[in-house]
């Protein structure tokens, strides 16, 4: 791809210190783990940094995070972001995506929760996603409504908060009014074919290196198809509103792709994007002189802005999810719909959605009784993806399917 030269530096400097890094997660967190100085992230926004997001229980630990607000911002009708940060659950923080959150903070006014869940090995699944209920459950059960919060997170963020929110739909809890999600990574089992063969001297992420960090969320004896673990193999009916926003040159486009596919055939609302030549979680490098990657982020923030609702703002549309939404001007809505498959050099682009209207198929999942998050067990049925062929007439083919059997558009 035709690159900035900053972006082109950074994106190979990741390459080679993905292929050198020593496969032993320790070592690497020795590096991976190192805060943003703030210095270097937008102004304007006030950090909270080692907040408790949620207390110590008798039998769960203090969860902290960090906690972002953009200055002089009304403090009675702020929008929230619950943030997941990448890293493929072992790495990172929310220190390591200041510069990223910052402007989502600008660009919203919301007041963003990134929590700091606990990684793999030292905590396997189901913890890391226990952990993301959890802060999501003592924001609402403290007064925040469902309808003003946002899920978001990128590459393991954004699988952790399909888990989450399967995981909540399951417990007949009140879901939150969407999720923005960057290069998510969806399915632990996939590391062959597909685009890992065809982007991988593009992108930075290296096969071995995301089997190892795979395993160690999987644990002993556990299966990396659990629905669960990789929600690509979950009953996605009933999620609420979802943005993803995929690099059409990363090794995991394939396995979004499928899992953008079948979550608008089971009637989510989706909002898809793939950017040509874009590697994975792309958005990580707004500034570096490419734009593609502040073109994502305001998608993201315009997506967040509209799903959300701020506290106490009112719309008299009904949403299929339960709650009202406020309806934005149609020149402030950019949505695609449109899966793009790395082919070589050139990205093909099969079909779109756009035009100023969005792909909402019907809403088909009942909510299940409420119960217990602690004690819920998933009756969520295995979805075989593997059957969905990568090659672009059999996405073709499920993206028609979608259109023709179930989809509407308003």
């Amino acid at each position: 791809p035709a690159w900035a030269l900053r972006f082109t530096i950074s994106v190979t400097l990741l390459k080679w210190a993905a292929y050198l890094a020593p496969r032993n997660v320790n070592i690497i967190r020795m590096v991976t783990d190192m805060d943003i100085p703030f210095f270097l992230c937008y102004r304007g926004v006030d950090v909270a940094i080692n907040a408790i997001v949620v207390p110590a229980s008798k039998s769960h630990p203090k969860l902290i995070g960090e906690i972002y607000e953009r200055q002089n911002a009304a403090q009675d009708g702020t929008r929230t972001i619950l943030y997941a940060h990448g890293g493929a659950y072992c790495l990172c923080s929310p220190g390591t995506h200041r510069r990223l959150l910052s402007y989502l903070c600008l660009h919203t006014g919301a007041k963003i929760i990134a929590i700091d869940y606990r990684r793999p090995p030292e905590h396997p699944h189901p913890i890391c996603r226990d952990d993301m209920v959890r802060a999501y459950l003592y924001l609402i059960e403290n007064g925040t409504p469902p309808q003003s919060i946002v899920f978001a997170g990128d590459s393991a963020g954004g699988g952790l908060c399909v888990s989450a929110l399967v995981a909540l739909r399951d417990a007949g809890r009140p879901l939150p009014a969407g999720a923005a999600l960057m290069s998510p990574w969806v399915d632990l089992s996939d590391f062959d074919g597909g685009t890992w063969g065809l982007n991988s001297k593009t992108d930075f992420l290296p096969q071995d290196l995301a089997k190892l960090f795979a395993d160690a969320v999987i644990g002993e004896g556990g299966d990396a198809k659990d629905p669960s673990i990789s929600p690509a193999y979950a009953d996605l009916s009933g999620l609420p509103p979802l943005c993803i926003e995929a690099g059409g040159s990363e090794v995991l486009l394939s396995q979004i792709s499928k899992f953008t596919a079948q979550a608008t055939l089971v009637g989510v609302d989706i909002e898809f994007k793939a950017s040509p030549g874009m590697v994975h979680v792309f958005q990580l490098f707004e500034g570096m002189g490419q734009p593609e990657p502040g073109e994502s982020l305001h998608r993201i923030a315009n997506f967040i802005t509209r799903v959300s609702l701020k506290h106490g703002e009112k719309s008299g549309k009904s949403s299929p999810y339960g709650y009202t939404i406020t309806e934005k001007a149609d020149e402030d809505i950019s949505i695609e719909f449109s899966i793009n498959i790395q082919e070589g050099p050139e990205v093909e682009e099969i079909g779109s959605g756009g035009g100023g209207h969005r792909i909402q198929p019907p809403l088909k999942h009942q909510p299940k009784p409420l119960g217990k998050l602690g004690s819920m067990k998933s009756d969520t049925k295995k979805t075989d993806l593997q059957a969905c062929d990568v090659e672009s007439e059999s996405v073709a083919k499920l993206k028609d399917e979608a259109l023709s059997s179930s989809a509407h558009v308003v």
